[in-house]
């Protein structure tokens, strides 16, 4: 798994430079900015992964604030990442909020309800499910113990990043 994040004033305008660079560092291979818009995606909006040398390239996209993220793998992957700043001015973290993310029981790790959101939200884009999995249903501790998912957290964001395999 290799994980690349780049920080810009206008994601949209470099999202396909960004991954144009990223695949390259990743594969040694280029790819077209042209065809980013037209990466393969299922149903569910998940993407697909991309044939290179033969090989299956599974990929996630993140993005918070002024920052984009991908990760890359040779298995499936979920990748979320939040700023700090953003939910320090966005989100306070309410007791209703608390309880639409949190299982009943469920601790916070790093003392941080942020911690346990994007745990979660990396694990709803690596099943596919997205947002349905219903966050409350699950214990983020669970999946951290049971999937010890790559994760980081520094003076500007908190990532997550899950595989299908340990």
């Amino acid at each position: 798994m290799k994980i690349y994040i780049y920080e810009s004033d206008d994601l949209k305008k470099y999202a396909a430079n960004f991954f144009a660079d990223a695949f390259f560092k990743y594969t040694n291979q280029e790819f077209p900015k042209e065809k980013y818009d037209e990466l393969p995606r299922d149903k569910n909006g998940k993407p697909k992964p991309i044939k290179s040398n033969k090989k299956l390239i599974h990929f996630n996209i993140s993005h918070s604030d002024k920052y984009w993220g991908i990760a890359f793998s040779d298995q499936p992957i979920g990748l979320d990442f939040e700023t700090k700043l953003k939910h320090q001015k966005e989100r306070k973290f309410s007791t209703t909020f608390l309880q639409k993310i949190l299982a009943p029981n469920e601790c916070l790790i790093e003392n941080n309800p942020l911690h346990n959101f994007v745990a979660k939200e990396a694990y709803s884009k690596l099943t596919g499910a997205g947002l349905s999995l219903g966050f409350s249903k699950i214990d983020a501790n669970e999946l951290v113990k049971n999937h010890r998912p790559y994760s980081l957290e520094d003076d500007n964001i908190i990532l997550y990043a899950f595989t299908e395999k340990l």
